[in-house]
């Protein structure tokens, strides 16, 4: 077998794998209807035990044997968890897939699994290849979160927008309209941050900041149930909020490298 062989063999077991990823969750999904989520998880992995242990004595008929306790202690511990974490994923999408649908559910898993998988090819985890994230890839993952982003809005009935822009074509925009608000009295700056400025906003007579939840106003323990809460200690009131945040060091040598 070629090299090209063996490549065009892969991307077809791959196109495969996704076929069958892609009817997985719906068929999971439909069991579940019939009987227990967890039962319908438990019977789904049990039923794809077989094709694997076929697979298995197959691959050591030809006098393949494997030295189980060599295996055991060549192999890291977290090699031996695969298993686990795709029991808990047919978990999930079986009790998952019938609320969302096929293509919410499977765009949501394939987008997560871009980004888990770029994470792993940057440090080379697992003992894989390391391979640097291109700009390439970062295009095609924000592509594919675009996807996710937009059959969410679809699920709401909320229509496509004519033109799509980036947050980073509207900088001087928005310093501008961050500024309007300081002059106005509504924020102040603090430590290169800049925080929206409740109190102030409140003190006016046609202004009222707990307008869509009236009841929620001064409710103590909705405040300290932020996680915002423990990362600030130059605001004024606890339940003040960055209208604009401070750029790291790290960040400004960036762009301007």
């Amino acid at each position: 077998m070629t090299a090209l062989d063996e490549v065009s063999l892969g991307v077809i077991l791959l196109i495969l794998g996704g076929v069958c990823t892609g009817v997985q969750g719906p068929m999971n999904g439909r069991l579940a209807i019939s009987t227990a989520g967890s039962f319908s998880a438990f019977l789904s992995f049990a039923l794809g035990f077989w094709p694997l242990l076929i697979y298995f004595l197959a691959d050591t008929k030809g006098g393949k044997t494997v030295d189980w306790p060599e295996a055991a202690r060549n192999a890291p511990g977290y090699a031996w968890l695969g298993g686990v974490f795709g029991g808990i994923f047919v978990l999930i999408l079986t009790l998952v897939i019938h609320r969302r649908g096929a293509s919410i559910t499977n765009g949501i898993i394939v987008v997560t699994q871009l980004i888990i998988s770029v994470v792993i090819d940057q440090a080379g985890a697992f003992d894989t290849t390391q391979r640097d994230c291109t700009g390439l890839r970062g295009g095609g993952l924000a592509c594919m979160i675009g996807k996710g982003f937009f059959e969410d809005m679809d699920s709401l009935n909320v229509q496509h927008p004519h033109v799509l822009t980036c947050v980073s074509e509207f900088v001087d925009e928005i310093v501008q309209f961050v500024q309007h608000i300081i002059d106005n009295g509504y924020a102040y700056k603090v430590d290169g941050s800049v925080y929206f400025d409740v109190g102030a906003f409140d003190s006016k007579n046609d202004h009222f900041y707990a307008k869509l939840e009236p009841n929620l106003k001064g409710n103590s323990r909705l405040l300290a149930d932020s996680k915002e809460l423990t990362k600030y200690k130059v605001k004024k009131l606890a339940k003040e909020y960055d209208v604009q945040k401070k750029l790291h060091e790290k960040y400004l040598e960036s762009l301007n490298a």
